[in-house]
C-alpha cells in the first residue's frame, strides 16, 4: 500500500486526521499493531505506514501533497494524532482474509481490524489452556484433553497459515467434529449430574462434602463441554471467515440456548446443595451451624454472572484435603461454577459481525490500532 495511495485517500475523504487526545479512549478497543507480526511484518508495515510514517514525511516536506494537511497538523499542533479510516461502504461481501494484502485502503483497514480482534481472542483463549490441561490431566478425561488440546493446536498453526486454503478447509473440518462431539458431552454430563441431584433429594447421600465435591465435579465436566462447544464455534467462524451476520447469529443463538440451560441447572443443583449443606450442619450439631447456614446463605444469594469467564477451578486439591476443608469454603468451590465462561466469546462474536457488517471508527497511528465499540 503505497503512500501515493494514501495521500489520495486524505484527497478523498477516506482517511480523516483525529486527535487521539480528544477521542474517548473508553469507547475503543486499542490493540498493538506488532501482535500482528505473527501474521507476516507486510501487514504490519502497511498499518504503521497508514499511521505516524505518512505524517513525517509530508511535516518534513518529503511529500509535497495535500498542502492543506501539512498546514492543519501544523497549526492544531497535535501532541498525538492518527488517521480515521472511513469504509466506502458497509460489509464486504465476498472478500477473505487471504486477501488482505491486495485490498484497497478502507477494506483493509477493516479486514486488519477483524483480524486484530481473531488475535486478541485466541490469545485469551491460549493463556487459559494450562488451567484446563491440569484440570483434565488430574481427572483422566483423555477425549475432552485431546480435543481441546487440537482446538489449542489449530489455534497456534492458525497465525501462520490464514492465507491457506488447504489448511483451512482441513482445520474447519476438525473444529466442526469436536464441536459435535462437545454438544454430546454437554448432555452427556448434564445427564450424569442430573442423576446425582435426584439421588440427593431422595437423601441416598448423606456425606454432604463427598456429595459437594461429586456434584462440582459433574458441573465443572458439564461446563468445560460448554467452554470447548463455544471455543470451536469461534474457530468455526473464523476458519470459514464467514462474518455475515445471519450465520454468526445462529452460531450465538446456539450458545447463548446452552449457557442458559447451564446456568438454569447450576441454579437448582445451587438450591439442593444449599439446603443439604444446611441441614448437615444442624442434623450433626455443629457448632456455628447458624453461621454457616448465613455464609452460605449469602453465598447463593448473589447469583448474577461476572462479564468475563472465570477459571475452570482444580476440583481434585478439595477432594484430596477434604478433611482440612471447612463446609463453608467447599461450598465457595461450588460456587466458582456459576457462570458458564463464555460471556466473553460471544461478545468477541458480535464485535466481529459489527465490523464485518456496520462501520465502527477504525483509527490507526504507528503502533496502535484503535476499534470503535459497538
Amino acid at each position: 500500500m503505497d503512500k501515493i495511495n494514501i495521500l489520495e485517500a486524505f484527497d478523498n475523504g477516506d482517511l480523516v486526521i483525529r486527535d487521539l487526545d480528544e477521542i474517548d479512549k473508553d469507547s475503543f478497543v486499542v490493540l498493538p499493531i506488532m501482535d500482528l507480526s505473527s501474521y507476516g511484518s507486510e501487514i504490519v508495515g502497511q498499518l504503521s505506514d497508514i499511521g505516524l510514517d505518512i505524517f513525517n514525511d509530508i511535516l518534513n516536506g518529503k511529500i509535497q501533497q495535500p498542502k492543506d494537511l501539512k498546514k492543519s497538523i501544523t497549526q492544531n499542533t497535535m501532541s498525538h494524532f492518527g488517521v480515521q479510516i472511513k469504509r466506502k461502504s458497509k460489509g464486504s461481501k465476498g472478500k477473505k482474509l487471504k486477501d488482505i494484502k491486495s485490498m484497497e485502503l478502507t477494506e483493509f483497514a477493516a479486514f486488519s481490524a477483524i483480524l486484530m480482534v481473531i488475535n486478541n481472542k485466541l490469545g485469551e483463549i491460549i493463556a487459559r489452556e494450562k488451567a484446563i490441561v491440569d484440570f483434565l490431566e488430574v481427572d483422566k478425561q483423555t477425549e475432552m484433553k485431546a480435543n481441546f488440546l487440537t482446538l489449542s493446536t489449530i489455534v497456534r498453526e492458525y497465525h501462520h497459515n490464514f492465507e491457506n486454503e488447504k489448511f483451512l478447509q482441513n482445520r474447519e473440518l476438525q473444529v466442526l467434529e469436536i464441536r459435535r462431539n462437545a454438544e454430546h458431552q454437554i448432555l452427556f454430563y448434564k445427564e450424569m449430574a442430573d442423576k446425582k441431584l435426584k439421588g440427593f433429594k431422595k437423601g441416598i447421600h448423606i456425606e454432604v462434602d463427598k456429595a459437594l465435591n461429586e456434584i462440582q465435579g459433574r458441573l465443572q465436566y458439564y461446563r468445560l463441554g460448554l467452554y470447548i462447544y463455544t471455543y470451536a464455534s469461534f474457530l468455526d467462524v473464523v476458519l470459514l471467515e464467514n462474518f455475515d451476520k445471519a450465520f454468526i447469529d445462529s452460531i450465538i443463538e446456539d450458545i447463548n440456548n446452552h449457557t442458559t440451560q447451564y446456568v438454569d441447572f447450576y441454579n437448582e443443583s445451587a438450591e439442593i446443595v444449599q439446603h443439604m449443606a444446611e441441614g448437615s450442619g444442624k442434623s450433626l450439631g455443629m457448632k456455628g451451624a447458624s453461621k454457616i447456614t448465613g455464609a452460605i446463605g449469602k453465598l447463593f444469594g448473589k447469583m448474577k454472572a461476572e462479564k468475563q469467564a472465570t477459571k475452570l477451578n482444580d476440583s481434585s486439591k478439595a477432594i484430596k484435603d477434604k478433611n482440612d476443608t471447612s463446609l463453608v469454603d467447599m461450598m465457595e468451590k461450588f460456587a466458582n461454577n456459576k457462570e458458564a465462561g463464555v460471556d466473553d466469546i460471544v461478545e468477541n462474536l458480535i464485535y466481529l459481525e459489527n465490523l464485518y457488517n456496520k462501520d465502527p471508527a477504525v483509527i490507526v497511528d504507528a503502533e496502535y490500532l484503535y476499534i470503535e465499540k459497538q
